[in-house]
């Protein structure tokens, strides 16, 4: 009844090139982004406009989205993947720009070389570019931008949008405390930025929510490691965590934490202990079928659409928008997404259907042994962060030291 940064092959596609199992990495997180935009409706928009697939008109706009490359199979796919539904949904003509080898000296002439393009909108997927679209901006009065993770304040034609991040972190924050038997979670994080932080302190208002509800004591061991990109970072901050009793862990720590996923799953092969991983950004049950038993989904694709789609519906304004469970920005994973992954790599011919079956089952046995209750906890806990009857802490730097003294 459920639903990144992923840098390795797993094995679901072991035995593949690399280039066929980056291939059917990508087309797999295409059916994610499909499953979470369905729910646009294409209605309202004036002037040349295209028919929509589920039925509406829209204008018909040119759009730019800026990223730092393809192929990371996470936050960079997944804003690639927003631009291509913008394409199929709203007809828009949509293109890619790419500043992976753009020093930063430079970024502010690769945006203004893009203004002058004479885009409808351009969203620019990279939070260090904020300075640069505030100054074009002000030199660009009619040039519509969105920035993602980023806000650039006091400009009507910026959107920044944001995501609450720790809404889903403290969705898997419970699923975490409800399942944890040593009465020890853990998270291994990046970098102890302010971006961090909600995830960091939503997974843990997440296990103190459980706390209060069922009077359980849990202990929390959490660590900044420094940094996005060392997976043997990951595993040996993970394996101290193991050691020590924890039996639950959360990562928010990019490639880094795709060496908490393989501590979990040696640990729990060395010793035949019952211990669960937690994974980030993008479902990555799949990595070690049977281990990982969720993933906090930020759907950067939900993002990108959402501006793209605003001009085309003409209801684009400047400020801030926060993409949270209830705006389809972030979520728990669930189960039917990734059989739905599974099928379409069946259908493409790049796994055997016995293959497919060992996966999902691997898969969904986890699930199966978890009772229905705790699954009916962390949903009803969605439900009430939905409707606003709880409301989960967003961490600034004036308070960031409080919340850890109260959440552990």
């Amino acid at each position: 009844m459920w639903r990144e940064g992923v840098g390795v092959l797993p094995n679901l596609v072991r035995g593949l090139s690399r280039s066929a199992a980056i291939a059917l990495v990508v087309i797999i997180v295409v059916a994610i982004a499909a499953i979470a935009l369905y729910s646009y409706t294409q209605v309202g928009g004036g002037g040349r406009t295209v028919t929509s697939g589920v039925g509406g008109s829209v204008k018909k706009i040119k759009a730019a989205v800026i990223i730092r490359k393809r192929g990371d199979l996470g936050f960079n796919d997944m804003a690639w993947l927003g631009g291509q539904m913008a394409k199929e949904k709203l007809g828009a003509d949509v293109e890619y720009f790419y500043y992976e080898n753009v020093p930063q000296a430079q970024y502010l002439k690769f945006l203004e070389d893009i203004v002058k393009k004479g885009f409808d909108i351009i969203v620019v997927v990279n939070f260090m570019m904020a300075e640069q679209v505030s100054e074009l901006a002000d030199k660009y009065p009619d040039q519509k931008f969105a920035i993602i993770d980023a806000v650039v304040k006091d400009k009507p034609n910026v959107m920044s949008i944001l995501f609450r991040e720790n809404e889903g972190s403290a969705l898997v924050g419970a699923l975490a405390a409800y399942l944890t038997k040593s009465n020890i979670v853990g998270i291994v994080l990046g970098m102890d930025i302010p971006p961090l932080w909600k995830f960091e302190i939503g997974y843990k208002w997440g296990v103190r929510y459980v706390m209060n509800q069922t009077g359980k004591k849990i202990k929390i061991l959490w660590e900044y490691v420094g940094t996005f990109g060392d997976p043997n970072k990951g595993k040996e901050t993970a394996m101290l965590m193991l050691q020590q009793g924890a039996d639950v862990i959360y990562h928010a720590a990019g490639e880094t934490g795709l060496g908490v996923l393989d501590a979990v799953y040696d640990y729990a092969k060395k010793t035949g202990k019952k211990v669960y991983a937690i994974g980030v950004d993008a479902p990555q049950e799949w990595v070690h079928p049977g281990y990982i038993v969720a993933s906090m989904v930020k759907h950067v694709e939900v993002a990108v659409y959402k501006a793209i789609e605003d001009v085309a519906k003409n209801r684009f304004k400047g400020g801030v928008v926060t993409l949270g469970i209830k705006e389809g920005g972030v979520d728990i994973s669930k189960p039917e997404d990734i059989k739905k992954m599974i099928d379409i790599a069946v259908e493409l011919g790049l796994m055997d259907k016995d293959k497919a079956k060992e996966v999902y089952d691997k898969i969904m046995e986890l699930r199966n042994s978890i009772p229905s209750d705790v699954w009916d906890k962390v949903m009803k806990l969605r439900e009430e962060v939905i409707k606003g009857e709880v409301k989960v802490p967003i961490p600034t730097a004036e308070d960031i030291k409080k919340l850890r003294e109260i959440y552990g």
